[in-house]
């Protein structure tokens, strides 16, 4: 097993070593809790899967306006009942058909893979022979093909990055009304309708149930269009990235293309540390045509097309190179990614071990690490589960690709659902506002209890704001909890139904 972090090997090295050697087997990279895997076969991806609440099939399809809220609350009901698929549950109610669906599981597919190039640090392994896990969706396609349009994205998404410095960036339409093509479009319509001059590009996220890459792409090719303009900055409480445990320094040079022709050096860090210029808004005649109106036509389009699959590539799997498939040549990055695997392998690996680590523990670390997976476990032993996720929460930030601080993570969160819902937050009360919205001091409030404060309404039970909620279901359930606590809301058994 390889494993590492984005800051020893980036994602584009790894792939090109992984599609050059033509290895079978699962990629795993996780950060901030998300953990995704890339299926390789003979070099070529072959399926994936995901765990971040946005790629969730539900709320990707709630993304795309092609079922709603209450269709993926009913849906996922019957899927309690049935233990059927979701996708099939949602077919045979007649929300979407067979076709429409296998479409959009193909563009979620692509969606996962392509948005791994906008993680700039992660932790991954490279586990071979492992390539059919549960809940992956089939998928053939080259690494080259995966690489050209990952740069292509993560370009883009620099640039954007120029303009929307971070999420905290709160948006206002201007007096232009965007195209017709706009208003059409059930994804396009629901962003642009979110901006109000109050909520945050984190809240927007939020509440478009969408990728980040979608809804930001969108709203950057409104604002050069001038329909919407920045109206100030908010500050968000920062999120701790995914840093891993002291590391060699292995980083490969930089990739050359298949063709041999010399690609220019890519810089992995993308310029997001100024302040974006609050300009003035420029009078613009109301039907005058703008330099952004084709983009912003052209990305409607995109949003129209966006379950168009990737063009295949022949469903070859050889054993061996032949004429028609010859195996890569050795490149730079794959000389030097086998290089670093072989010296550190050799400097971190006990004899006999087969795993490589390309990220040695100092004794230090061991020792904090292992004094904090004992007071985790502590922790939950005296089924104290909250207290184990806050140690546990605090060592992942040191050693997110840990199995044992992962094991133990699962552990304390099942533990503290259960208790959750028995205890604190029964699935079946209906949480209610203690105060009209307008009463309650909202100067601090996060997206995470915004979007939850917007479901509440006194008729939808915890359980079903919990479900179409795109946030992980033990970060719901504390949200939830802490607005208890401080009694911004009350819990009511629910209505008697006529």
């Amino acid at each position: 097993m390889l494993n590492g972090s984005f800051k020893t090997i980036p994602l584009p090295d790894l792939m090109q070593w992984v599609g050059g050697a033509r290895k079978t087997g699962t990629l795993q990279v996780e950060r901030n809790r998300i953990t995704k895997l890339i299926l390789f076969e003979d070099g070529q991806v072959v399926g994936c899967s995901s765990d971040d609440p946005p790629e969730r099939l539900g709320q990707f399809l709630i993304n795309r306006g092609k079922i709603t809220e209450d269709q993926l609350r009913e849906a996922l009901d019957l899927q309690e009942i049935s233990g059927k698929h979701l996708g099939t549950i949602l077919v045979d109610m007649e929300t979407i058909s067979a076709e429409d669906l296998s479409s959009h599981l193909e563009a979620k597919a692509e969606e996962i893979i392509y948005s791994l190039f906008e993680w700039d640090e992660a932790a991954f392994r490279f586990i071979e022979g492992q390539s059919d896990p549960a809940n992956v969706f089939p998928i053939r396609v080259g690494v080259q093909d995966v690489l050209l349009r990952g740069l292509k994205r993560f370009d883009e998404m620099s640039l954007i990055r120029e303009v929307f410095p971070n999420n905290g960036v709160i948006l206002r339409p201007t007096k232009r009304k965007p195209p017709d093509a706009v208003f059409e479009n059930k994804m396009a319509r629901r962003i642009y309708e979110l901006v109000n001059d109050d909520r945050t590009v984190a809240e927007i996220l939020l509440h478009a149930h969408g990728s980040e890459y979608a809804v930001l792409k969108f709203l950057y090719d409104l604002h050069e269009g001038r329909y919407v303009a920045i109206a100030r900055m908010q500050e968000l409480d920062p999120q701790p990235p995914a840093a891993a445990s002291p590391a060699v320094e292995a980083t490969p040079p930089a990739a050359q293309p298949a063709s041999g022709e010399a690609e220019p050096a890519l810089d992995w860090t993308p310029d997001i540390d100024h302040e974006p210029v609050l300009a003035p808004e420029t009078p613009v005649e109301a039907g005058a045509p703008s330099a952004g109106d084709d983009a912003l036509d052209d990305l409607v389009d995109d949003l129209d097309a966006m379950d168009a699959p990737i063009d295949p590539e022949p469903l070859e799997t050889p054993a061996t190179a032949t004429a028609s498939h010859p195996a890569e040549p050795a490149t730079a990055v794959s000389v030097a990614v086998a290089a670093a695997v072989d010296a550190i392998g050799a400097e971190a690996q006990p004899a006999g071990s087969d795993e490589v680590g390309l990220e040695p523990v100092e004794k230090s670390d061991a020792h904090y690490l292992a004094r904090q997976l004992d007071r985790a476990q502590a922790a939950i032993d005296k089924a104290s589960y909250e207290a184990a996720i806050d140690i546990l929460d605090e060592v992942y930030d040191r050693f997110p690709g840990d199995d044992t601080v992962r094991d133990l993570s699962r552990i304390a969160e099942a533990g503290f659902v259960e208790r959750a819902y028995r205890h604190l937050l029964p699935a079946s009360k209906v949480p209610v506002l203690t105060k009209p919205v307008d009463d309650l001091d909202l100067g601090n409030i996060s997206p995470s209890e915004f979007f939850l404060l917007s479901r509440i309404d006194g008729t939808w039970d915890v359980k079903s704001i919990i479900q179409i909620a795109p946030l992980r279901e033990v970060d719901a359930i504390r949200t939830l909890r802490r607005m208890r606590e401080a009694g911004v809301i009350e819990l009511r058994e629910p209505e008697e139904k006529n």
